[in-house]
């Protein structure tokens, strides 16, 4: 896998490898294992096949500032099945991927090929209460509520600016009455939200 990422190499194309600082003054990688290894073979054969001229002593790196367990989590996750992950986990994880500056291309990019659309959702997610995107991760509350359900009213949130206790009368009804697909529920939050 490093021989291809070597033999390939495109400047243009290339997704930077995340590193954090440490406390004690290091840098710690998160994210780029195979990229990082690349580059050290290109140092040792004198740069890339396609990328002649390339400085292959400067890796393209982003530097996140975050605390061991996100630190974890965005290592796990980069070299992941987006199934192996509590959802909170992943809402986590790219909404600091997003308030880095990342946009959803990119966050997909770098976690697995991810669709943009999938990314989005999440970012959605992100504009939910804590506890509720916890509640997520049981799957029997995702029988009634799921992802989908929770993206849309994460996105009412954003758009209406829906405030914390609206948001769980409208989680609870839901999970009550287990009746509104997440198209069902968009359309009321269309309709009604700007109200509310």
């Amino acid at each position: 896998h490093v021989k291809d990422i070597w033999e390939g190499f495109d400047p243009n194309r290339f997704d930077p490898i995340v590193v954090r600082r440490t406390e004690a003054g290091t840098y710690e990688l998160l994210s780029g294992h195979h990229r990082l290894a690349a580059f050290r073979m290109a140092v040792q054969r004198g740069g890339f096949p396609k990328a002649q001229g390339y400085d292959y002593t400067t890796v393209p790196t982003l530097v996140r500032n975050v605390d061991e367990e996100t630190a974890r989590q965005l290592s796990r996750l980069s070299n992941a099945s987006i199934k192996e992950y509590k959802p909170s986990e992943l809402v986590r994880v790219i909404r600091i991927e997003s308030d880095a500056g990342l946009t959803p291309e990119q966050i997909g990019k770098m976690y697995g090929s991810r669709r943009v659309s999938e990314v989005q959702k999440y970012l959605d997610i992100s504009q939910l209460p804590e506890d509720m995107q916890q509640l997520l991760d049981t799957p029997e509350i995702r029988k009634s509520f799921g992802l989908d359900h929770a993206a849309v009213l994460g996105k009412a949130v954003r758009e209406y600016g829906l405030g914390a206790n609206t948001v769980r009368q409208i989680f609870d009804r839901v999970l009550k009455e287990r009746e509104y697909t997440a198209g069902q529920l968009e359309k009321l939050m269309q309709t009604f939200g700007p109200q509310l």
